[in-house]
């Protein structure tokens, strides 16, 4: 992403994550559970499962995956795949 659509302070990292989606053409939406450490999941995409604390995103791609931090260009890489 181009560092001007980051400077807006105003936006979340939701908001950023979800730039990213609409740039890519994927849908970014709640799901229905939570993880294992209580945090509210995201889809990504089909394939991503994401969420954010502490103005950070974790993601995995599967459920034998650990939670790992992604940045927004790996967000956008993958989407584009």
């Amino acid at each position: 992403m181009a560092e001007a659509e980051l400077l807006n302070p105003a936006q979340t990292v939701k908001d950023l994550v979800q730039q990213v989606a609409d740039k890519v053409g994927v849908v970014y939406m709640p799901k229905g559970g939570m993880s294992d450490e209580g945090k509210k999941l995201f889809s990504f995409g089909s394939t991503l499962s994401l969420y954010i604390e502490q103005g950070v995103v974790f993601g995995r791609t599967s459920k034998a995956d650990a939670f790992l931090p992604i940045s927004l260009d790996e967000l956008e890489r993958r989407g584009l795949q």
